[in-house]
């Protein structure tokens, strides 16, 4: 569906919402990995270089769409000497952010919520990120604070909540220890609480974020290359009809099979050119069709990605030891998949006129831009009608009215829409005021 050019703006906005919120599902799913890791003394860091304002802004667009739904208020400050380019575990710094404000989300019912984030640099202890939640929920009683960061554990606003696995904190605890700091918690019953974070930092360079691969979205493949063949074998349904038309959509020939033994026969008929391999299927599994593939003739050559919902260390080892040539998890990302069959083909691929980063910039420049006499081309009626959704904090009708202004003028448009995404109530209404609104 995001690759339909006439999906209208506000269902890209609902589709964008249930992409955002299957992350969220499966950050609770990779809870329960995560502990089972530390438990058994295997979790690891893996440090990458990474821009650390880009990083809160996501953070911030994410709660901020829960905090609006809550009619809570949510306050982001962040100190003038933050660096902005970082080294350390980007995702578990992630994961302990959205550990805690979720939290704070979840049990803030009226009043708000504070995430200020800074540094403290010092000769002896270098480079350190200090983070502070603060919200005004129903607070933790005393005697509960001692199990706090316990697997498992919930306190009674927890349990009468009845949401989350009790999990968050006590791997948040884990991952900050293992980044060189601690949460540390202070809390009144009644008035809020207040968890504080920190862990050791690196300053980065832009040239290290530079140097990383960017996974654009793919378009198609450059002219002049062969018309590459990829046989899927998958005993989902609904798996292989996803691959399918992923692939079939950037110009791959496509072929399913249901089990091991099928793609073994597949293989002998069709001559992909490579193969996803699904580990877990009837009949014959994945790993069996992988060694009868490398024993067969000229079956050594053919690359073959390992696709299966475990996250395991082992079970990738496992794969890789049978002859794949990669592996990929499920539910993987389609620029994910993309770089893997391009890797093991050398494939040159087409991609989307901007990448992230500059449709960012883009976005920066037409909020800028947004001024009364820019507001002129759209009809007063349209400004009135806006200015009483931002009002009313419509945001669903604010964002069918922005689709309009679009037709007036996309930039215009987009400039708004940044606005309404980030819930800046305040630009907006500045602004409409001064387009000639009484």
């Amino acid at each position: 569906m995001q690759r339909d050019p006439a999906l209208p703006p506000h269902q890209r906005q609902h589709l964008d919402t249930i992409n955002r919120s299957g992350e969220q599902l499966l950050l609770l799913i990779d809870d329960i990995l995560n502990m089972s890791k530390i438990e058994a003394g295997r979790a690891t860091l893996s440090l990458t270089t990474f821009d650390l304002p880009r990083l809160l802004d996501n953070i911030e667009m994410t709660y901020r769409m829960l905090t609006d739904a809550k009619q809570v208020q949510l306050l982001v400050e962040r100190s003038d000497d933050l660096p902005r380019y970082v080294v350390t575990d980007k995702e578990k710094l992630r994961q302990v952010f959205t550990n805690l404000l979720g939290n704070a989300v979840k049990f803030t019912e009226e009043g708000g919520i504070a995430f200020r984030v800074g540094v403290q640099r010092s000769a002896s202890a270098g480079l350190r990120l200090l983070a502070e939640i603060e919200d005004t929920g129903p607070g933790i009683a005393e005697g509960e604070l001692g199990k706090l960061f316990q697997p498992f554990e919930q306190t009674s606003a927890g349990a009468r909540a009845l949401k989350g696995t009790g999990l968050g904190l006590a791997i948040s605890q884990q991952f900050a220890r293992l980044m060189g700091g601690a949460i540390t918690v202070s809390s009144r019953e009644g008035k809020g609480s207040i968890f504080r974070l920190e862990i050791g930092l690196e300053e980065g360079t832009a040239e290290a974020v530079a140097q990383k691969e960017v996974l654009r979205p793919v378009t198609g493949q450059q002219p002049g290359q062969p018309r590459y063949r990829i046989l899927v074998a998958d005993d989902k349904e609904e798996n292989r009809t996803l691959l399918e038309l992923m692939l079939a959509a950037v110009g791959f020939e496509v072929r399913g099979t249901t089990n091991g033994q099928e793609a073994i026969q597949a293989y002998k008929e069709w001559h992909p050119h490579l193969i996803l391999m699904d580990m877990r299927m009837p009949v014959m599994d994945g790993t069996e069709a992988i060694r009868r593939i490398r024993a067969s003739a000229g079956g050594k050559a053919i690359p073959i990605i390992a696709v299966t919902a475990s996250a395991m260390l082992e079970h990738r080892q496992e794969a890789l030891s049978v002859g794949a040539n990669d592996f990929l998890r499920k539910p993987f990302r389609e620029a994910e998949l993309f770089a893997k069959i391009g890797s093991q083909l050398g494939i040159e691929y087409t991609y989307a006129e901007e990448a992230p980063e500059v449709a960012a910039s883009s976005t920066k420049a037409s909020v800028d831009e947004l001024t009364a006499e820019a507001l002129a081309v759209l009809p007063a009626q349209l400004i009135g009608e806006l200015h009483a959704a931002t009002i009313d904090a419509d945001r669903d009708r604010l964002l069918e009215l922005i689709s309009v202004a679009e037709t007036h003028d996309a930039k215009l448009g987009q400039g708004l829409r940044s606005l309404a995404e980030r819930f800046d109530y305040r630009s907006l209404l500045a602004l409409l005021d001064t387009g000639g609104n009484e």
